[in-house]
Order: C-alpha cells, then sequence, then structure tokens
C-alpha cells in the first residue's frame, strides 16, 4: 500500500488545493463555440460503468470527483450534440488535471422520424443503437439524468397545486388549490418501479383504486425499458415544432400499465412533456380520455425540474375490475400541480444576486477554489482565479452566507460566515477575508512561540490510493537545534536536538508551532502495519512545500 504524506511549510493556504482525486472539464459546443449550460458529465470506470456525474454550470464547468484513484474515462454528452468519452485518465489524490471539450451539434432527420414511425416498435432500445428511436430516447435519456441530477440538491421552489371533480362532460363541480414556496426539487414522486412492474400502475386497495404515474427515476429504470417498446411517434402537422418517442407496454404485460409519447423540441432536442394513458383496463362505455401528463422545464442553470403534472382518473359509482363489470363513471377527478425556481423567476428590474471576492489575508491575495453558498450549499459558486463569485438569490431578504475551501482545516479554520442581504431585482456586494497572520498564529500558537527564528509547520496526510486521511499516523519531526519553545505536544530535547512528535487529526491535518526556520528538518512518519519512511526537507522560507511520499506495495 502506498501513501501520500504532503508537507506545507507556510502561514497560507495552498492554491487550489484539491481534494480526492478529481477532473475539472470546461464544455463547449460547435459550429456556435459557446459554453454549454447543463452538459452532463460522468466519470466511467474502465468497464463502462458510471462512478459519478454532474451538470456544468453557467459558465460550461464542472468538477467531477472520483470514488478513489485509479484510471477513469471522461464521458460529456449535452442534448441536441454528439457526446464524447475520453481515453483512460490517471486520477490521483490532491491532483486536480483540467479537460476541454468541444461537442459537435447533431441535428435530427424529419424525413427519417416519418419514415420510421410506420416501423414496428423497438422493444430493446440497447440492441437498437443506430435507429431514430434510440436517437430520440438519447436525447429525452439526457434530460431526464439531467432531472435526475437536480433533484439531489433541494432548492426553493413557488409550487402551486390544485384537485378538482369534474361531471362526467368534464366541466368542474368543485376545486381547492394551494400556493407556497417550499425548499425541494422533487414535488411529487413516483412509487417503486419494481412494484409498478409486478402489480401495474392502477392497483386495487382496500380503500380504492390507486392511479400511479411516472417520474425521472421510473422511465429511466430498467424495469420501465423492459416492460415497454418505442418507436417515433408520428409527427402530424406539428413535426416542424416537436417530434415524439412513443412508447407502449409489451406484448408480454398482463397487469395494467400505461403507453404514451415524450415529445421534444424538434429544434433544440429538449425534452417537453410526457403524455400518458393507462392501459390494460376496461373502462365503463363513454369513459374519457384516463391518463396524466408532465412537463419538464430547463433552469437557467442548466438543470431540470418537473415544471407542471396532472392526472385524470374516473370515479365509479361501482368497484371496478379489469374485465366483465359494467360500471358507470360518476365523474373524474383531475389532481395536479406547478413548480417554478424561485431562482429562475422573473425579476423586478434585473437578477436578484449577491457578488462578492474572498480574500485571503495570510498570502495577501484572491483566494481562489472557494465554495460561496446560501441555504447551506443549496445556491453556490466557486471562486475563480480573481477570488469573485456570483449567486443569483433564492429570494429575498438576510441571509446567511458561508465560505469554504480544502485548505481551511489545515489551519484550523472554519467555515467563513458573512451577512448579505438580499433585495429583489439588486445586487448585493458581500466581499470575504479569511484571518490575517496574527489572528492565525494566536489561534494556533502562543505568540512567544513565533519570532524571526521560529516557523510554524501544517501539514496534511492521506493515503494516496483510496485519498482517505491517514489519522492513526505518528508522525516526527526533528530539528537539530535544542532551545526551541515548547508547543504543548510531545516534545524531546535531547543532545542532538529536538523532536516533536504529532498524531494528525481525524481529517489527517497536523500543525507544530516553533520549528526553526533556515535549518533542515527531518521528518518521520509511520502507519500501523507498514515500514518508517524518512525525508529530509528544508525550512528556508516560509512558503509552501509539498512532499510526496510513496510506500511500497
Amino acid at each position: 500500500m502506498r501513501f501520500r504524506f504532503q508537507v506545507l511549510l507556510s502561514l497560507g493556504l495552498a492554491p487550489g488545493l484539491a481534494v480526492g482525486q478529481s477532473v475539472a472539464v470546461r464544455v463547449s459546443g460547435q459550429p456556435a463555440g459557446g459554453a454549454l449550460v447543463g452538459a452532463l458529465a460522468s466519470l466511467q470506470d474502465l468497464g463502462g460503468t458510471r462512478v459519478v456525474q454532474t451538470l456544468t454550470d453557467e459558465r460550461g464547468r464542472a468538477t467531477l470527483t472520483a470514488p478513489r484513484p485509479g484510471r477513469y474515462r471522461l464521458r460529456v454528452d449535452a442534448i441536441g450534440y454528439q457526446g464524447t468519452v475520453s481515453n483512460p485518465i490517471d486520477l490521483q489524490a490532491g491532483l486536480a488535471p483540467e479537460r476541454v471539450v468541444t461537442l459537435e451539434a447533431a441535428p435530427l432527420n424529419l424525413n427519417e422520424l416519418v419514415v420510421a414511425s410506420t416501423r414496428p416498435a423497438q422493444c430493446e432500445l440497447g440492441e437498437a443503437r443506430g435507429t431514430a428511436a434510440a436517437r430520440l430516447w438519447d436525447e429525452a435519456h439526457k434530460a431526464l439524468t439531467g432531472t435526475q441530477i437536480t433533484s439531489a440538491r433541494p432548492m426553493e421552489l413557488e409550487v402551486k397545486t390544485f384537485e378538482r371533480r369534474l361531471d362526467t362532460r368534464s366541466r368542474i363541480v368543485s376545486e381547492t388549490s394551494d400556493a407556497r414556496r417550499a425548499t425541494t426539487a422533487r414535488p411529487f414522486a413516483s412509487i417503486d418501479p419494481d412494484s409498478l412492474s409486478r402489480f401495474g400502475y392502477v392497483q386495487e386497495r382496500a380503500d380504492g383504486l390507486w392511479f400511479h404515474g411516472p417520474d425521472a427515476d421510473l422511465l429511466l429504470s430498467e424495469q420501465f425499458l423492459d416492460d415497454h417498446c418505442f418507436r417515433p411517434a408520428n409527427p402530424g402537422p406539428d413535426s416542424s415544432l416537436r417530434v415524439g418517442l412513443e412508447f407502449q407496454p409489451s406484448s408480454s404485460r398482463s397487469v395494467p400499465d400505461i403507453s404514451g409519447v415524450l415529445w421534444l423540441d424538434a429544434k433544440t432536442l429538449e425534452l417537453r412533456d410526457l403524455q400518458y394513458t393507462y392501459t390494460g383496463v376496461e373502462w365503463p362505455q363513454g369513459t374519457l380520455a384516463i391518463g396524466g401528463r408532465i412537463e419538464f422545464v430547463r433552469l437557467a442553470s442548466g438543470g431540470w425540474i418537473v415544471g407542471a403534472w396532472s392526472i385524470r382518473m374516473p370515479v365509479t359509482r361501482r368497484r371496478l375490475v379489469r374485465v366483465g363489470q359494467r360500471d358507470s363513471v360518476a365523474g373524474y377527478r383531475e389532481a395536479g400541480g406547478s413548480a417554478r425556481a424561485v431562482a429562475d423567476l422573473p425579476p423586478v428590474a434585473g437578477a436578484t444576486a449577491v457578488v462578492g471576492t474572498v480574500f485571503d489575508s495570510l498570502r495577501a491575495r484572491p483566494l481562489a477554489g472557494a465554495v460561496v453558498s446560501l441555504q447551506q450549499g443549496a445556491f453556490a459558486d466557486t471562486t475563480d482565479q480573481a477570488g469573485r463569485y456570483r449567486i443569483v438569490s433564492p429570494g429575498t431578504g438576510d441571509y446567511l452566507l458561508t465560505v469554504e475551501h480544502p485548505g481551511f482545516p489545515l489551519v484550523g479554520l472554519a467555515p467563513l460566515r458573512a451577512s448579505a442581504q438580499l433585495r429583489r431585482g439588486q445586487t448585493d456586494t458581500t466581499d470575504v477575508a479569511t484571518p490575517g497572520l496574527v489572528a492565525t498564529l494566536r489561534r494556533l500558537c502562543r505568540l512567544d512561540q513565533l519570532d524571526s527564528s521560529r516557523a510554524l509547520l501544517v501539514g496534511i496526510i492521506t493515503d494516496s490510493l483510496t485519498g482517505q486521511a491517514l489519522a492513526d499516523a505518528m508522525i516526527t519531526v526533528s530539528s537539530d537545534i535544542k532551545t526551541v519553545a515548547r508547543t504543548g505536544r510531545v516534545v524531546s530535547i535531547g543532545s542532538k536536538g529536538t523532536q516533536w512528535e504529532i498524531t494528525p487529526g481525524s481529517n489527517g491535518a497536523f500543525q507544530v508551532c516553533g520549528v526553526p526556520r533556515g535549518r533542515p528538518l527531518d521528518v518521520h512518519t509511520k502507519v500501523p502495519g507498514r515500514g518508517p519512511i524518512q525525508r529530509r526537507m528544508g525550512a528556508d522560507t516560509v512558503a509552501i512545500r509539498e512532499l510526496i511520499i510513496r510506500h511500497p506495495e
């Protein structure tokens, strides 16, 4: 087993210090050449399995962190573009290579759709590569995956819901509605795909019939793909505006199911909505359409949410069974709603946002790579090389701004906090600075331990294969100087000099106050079950030092 040992001799923070094993990607599209917002970036292992995925931000940027060091392929897809997969990339803990990816536009052949809509449905999309059905599913799949990724991080939504009772002619008899703001990215969710596959989308229970609709998770599930066949929908008169992928239950299905169409924008190929009806159930004669609709909305950030949904169900006079009953319909029940991201609401006089700069007072320069966030990370931006950030506000009022950086734990620094006052249609400027030199020294050391001849040693020790902190390591720092200040740790002064024995914290970070400046230091590391390693390094200046130690297998 090998592990990496980093030592930083500094009173500041390492610039762009990476955590784990990451790759930064910047995506643009041709022929326009602009940044692609909401492109799907993922890391695959060499077997083709996705291990992590995310969406690019407003600048076409994303950072992917692998679960462990190793070789991975970078895959980038975007709606309306030809995807690409890289050659294997070696990702190591603490390193973050950058890749620039340019995707070529891939317009859809509408004439091919007209012909394909008359052909039998494809029941195995995995074996239908190159067909019109597979191409449409590929584009819809990107938007549905974007919906999954977006829903993993809650956001503030303006949600409106309704429930209506209709008569047999679809006239509204009664209606209730509700409007509220909620912190969620999933206004509604389907039940387990395996349950729907086994028992159907209309299930009879003691309290009546339950009608279940699809969501992004269900549509992407193996069960849904196994249970349905696909083909391009007949374009009809709206072919210049939208194209569709029709799905229907396979012939082996014997439980209530759904059939429908996933409609895409004909020009951009963005997913617009899903319309579906229930199948495999004998409705009473004269029953109007029973089914639902789901509208998908792309956010300004590139993410996706369900923007509207509705479902219509029959109200019968007797218990409804699949075959042989002559139940009559007493009316219908409709339920649904809409959701809009608060951050995407039309501004009163421009965007409501907070901007500013994060400054590293220890090194007297802007701090790059800091994550600035509102609402516990729900809305965030990463500072650029000039330390700048910009966050579109999820609302108005007083917000707590949080600043985090991978290097903060090295000097015992907790996330920074600041207050931002946000007003509708206005931009608030909030600058944040890390504590200065004196404040940092007071927090970590006694001032009498540092003078012109003494320095502060800061370091972190991690496993180079897993990226995990080695909190069980024992680190010994030796100097040939005997007259040093006691730091509160285990210090021994002998005829040959001074030794400090340090046990890292749970995050692998450690600090030693009072090491001699301008003299060589011997750094000795020992990890249980592995042989000791010793390196000599200088502390001539107050500068960042990094030492990589690899243990033999």
